[in-house]
């Protein structure tokens, strides 16, 4: 259904139009506090996978980084028309057996529980190991919000 392959430099403006879309729909939620430290592992070099369709649309992107045993997605976007098809579930299946291949043990997501990506990562088999109120983001109107960092084992 869906081809998953590195990211290429010419999927730029594809990635990029995906990316904006998706944190779009999120700034609705929650906004990053001025001057926060949003991605604890911006030293690392992020990998990057694209999903494609057979007609050749790219239709979504993860971004991730590894430290020790565990993958870290620090990015998940899919295009709006393309979400409920299992674009999420592809990339992050893809990135699990490269996880195995690497002797890596879990995937670690984190998100704002009221976006209610909790629910969508629960159904690809994440489980939550921590809900703390975010240091780094605020609801639209200001009002504290929920961080969860949840983990899948890698099989």
């Amino acid at each position: 259904m869906f081809k998953i392959r590195k990211y290429l430099n010419e999927d730029l403006l594809s990635v990029q139009s995906i990316v904006t879309e998706a944190t779009k729909d999120l700034r609705l939620v929650y906004a990053p506090k001025k001057k926060c430290k949003i991605n604890e592992n911006e030293n690392l070099e992020p990998l990057r996978y694209v999903a494609i369709t057979d007609d050749g649309l790219l239709v979504g992107v993860a971004e991730y980084t590894k430290t020790l045993n565990i993958f870290y997605v620090q990015g998940l976007a899919v295009r709006s028309s393309s979400r409920k098809e299992g674009v999420a579930r592809a990339l992050l299946s893809y990135i699990s057996t490269i996880g195995n291949r690497e002797g890596v043990t879990t995937i670690e997501i984190k998100t704002i529980e009221e976006t209610g990506n909790c629910e969508i990562f629960e159904k690809l088999g994440f489980i939550v190991s921590s809900r703390t109120q975010s240091e780094n983001f605020l609801g639209i109107k200001g009002q504290p919000v929920i961080e969860v960092v949840m983990n899948c084992d890698v099989s």
